[in-house]
């Protein structure tokens, strides 16, 4: 075979889990056919690469592991000989003989009964600089394929998201509403502001807001006195009246703002922290509790109307201090209810049900995904542009997943789409 494409443990166990080989009459290196049974289940843990094979050579049917190597002398190079994980192999499969080594069992190399243009389109994929590697297939990949896969991938980042959210339970000593403060908060930071609205909820704990939380105004100038919103010097009434307010309320509370700088560089005028804290205080001094009220509004279309807050009035002539604009009430958009419902609300109500136990509320959590419109940002428009069908968030959200953990990793082979590409009985890409 002339290919010269340098072979990975990872494309080889993809061959031997799917058998991808031009015949099956294999001879071993000892020159003995062997006659493989059961390729074996693949082992994601320590050990050999396949448990529970089944071969039958020298007209005895063996049962045990099977371990890869791109070489035979890997074996001794990875230290299999003493490793105890190791005692049960009953076949060793390799690419290149390259050492003649004793070992009680068969070695088998595969480099010829390989397809060479399986190897070519895995090279082609793997060399391919474009918005994903399949991007010229992805679009005719069999769409049961796809829809599978999305399940998966949506399920792998709602864990992953999760496991976030239970890491901060254990932190806050089980208290789910301070958890969900904090997430709330980073979401209304957006991805400029998030991780300084993150530590201005840390440093603000929900069971001290709430004994603030009837007085909006109080409220308001608590958070953006934290945020260090409040420290320069202007000539604005209302700026005043907050910075004088949160002057009393550091002596009451003994407070100090965080240091984490805010930005407003290129960005919207409805996403400029002040304002957003405003619409967060408003949303605050209407609820006394987060996670109920997130699991207790089943529609979407409820919830959303419950996340709804609108700034104080004085915003409805401002985007920030000191600069007046023309009149508008500035309440929460859609697309931004939407993101908090996707970054906080969802994973909370899922992380809850994981802990507990409970799928109804994990299926609720991706029941409002799929009542979702689709996200819009540059990995959703990047798939849509390949014909994949982009509906839901729950489609944007398992795409955004295969991109971040696969495409842009090059995992084509744990791919279910990359694997249907690979398959396909074509020519290179």
């Amino acid at each position: 075979m002339s290919f010269a494409y340098q072979i990975s443990e990872k494309l080889l166990q993809y061959i031997w889990q799917f058998q991808l080989f031009v015949n099956t009459d294999f001879v071993t290196a000892e020159g003995m056919p062997l006659n493989l049974l059961h390729q074996g289940s693949l082992n994601n843990n320590q050990g050999p690469d396949f448990t529970d094979g089944r071969v039958s050579y020298h007209e005895t049917v063996w049962v045990g592991n099977i371990e890869l190597h791109v070489r035979s002398s890997d074996w001794f190079e990875h230290g299999h000989s003493s490793d105890c994980n190791y005692k049960n192999v009953i076949l060793h499969v390799v690419w290149i003989h390259d050492a003649t080594i004793e070992l009680p069992f068969p070695t088998l190399v595969i480099k010829d009964y390989v397809d060479e243009a399986l190897l070519l389109r895995f090279s082609d994929l793997m060399k391919i600089a474009a918005f994903v590697a399949c991007d010229k297939e992805i679009g005719v990949v069999d769409e049961i394929v796809v829809e599978k896969w999305k399940e998966r991938l949506l399920a792998e980042r709602l864990l992953q998201k999760a496991q976030l959210f239970l890491k901060e339970w254990e932190q806050t000593k089980g208290d789910w509403d301070e958890v969900c403060w904090r997430y709330l908060a980073k979401s209304y930071g957006g991805k400029v502001n998030g991780e300084g609205f993150y530590q201005l909820a840390r440093s603000l704990p929900w069971k001290q807001l709430k004994r603030e939380r009837a007085d909006r105004f109080r409220l308001e100038a608590l958070l953006l006195g934290q945020a260090g919103l409040l420290e320069e010097e202007l000539l604005d009434d209302y700026f005043l009246s907050l910075k004088k307010e949160y002057a009393h309320l550091t002596r009451k509370w003994n407070l100090q703002p965080i240091r984490n700088s805010m930005y407003l560089l290129r960005m919207r005028p409805s996403n400029f922290p002040a304002l957003r804290i405003s619409q967060l205080a408003g949303f605050i001094h209407l609820n006394e509790y987060l996670l109920s009220g997130f699991l207790h509004t089943k529609q979407i279309f409820a919830l959303k109307s419950w996340m709804t807050s609108a700034a104080s009035s004085y915003w409805d002539h401002h985007y920030r201090f000191g600069d007046t604009s023309a009149y508008l009430v500035k309440k929460t958009g859609e697309s931004f209810l939407e993101a908090i419902v996707i970054n906080t609300i969802v994973p909370a109500v899922f992380a809850f049900g994981l802990h507990h136990q409970d799928d109804s509320f994990c299926k609720l959590a991706i029941e409002w995904l799929s009542a979702l419109d689709a996200e819009s940002n540059g990995i959703v428009d990047g798939f849509k542009k390949t014909g994949l069908k982009v509906q839901s968030a729950f489609d944007s959200q398992a795409l955004i997943q295969m991109k971040l953990n696969y495409c842009d990793k090059k995992l084509c082979l744990d791919c279910s789409i990359g694997n249907a590409v690979l398959n396909k009985p074509q020519q290179r890409l």
